[in-house]
């Protein structure tokens, strides 16, 4: 099972072109979870854990978004 969070709609950003991109694991952190990463040395763990508040955070719609698209 993936989670990606640069694959999941509802967290993508939109350009100034109007098309949906990726949003960077950073700014999607202090959005959504009001946490500060990758500043200074940046920390593997600190991306793994941001990444898994994330989804533990938006899994009963994007499970649900999956289950749809099944």
């Amino acid at each position: 099972m993936i989670r990606d969070t640069a694959n999941y709609g509802p967290l993508k950003r939109v350009d100034k072109a109007g098309k949906r991109r990726s949003a960077k694991l950073r700014d999607l952190a202090l959005k959504h979870l009001g946490m500060s990463i990758q500043e200074g040395e940046h920390s593997s763990v600190d991306d793994a854990r941001a990444a898994l508040f994330l989804y533990l955070k938006h899994r009963a719609a994007w499970e649900s978004m999956l289950a749809r698209s099944r």
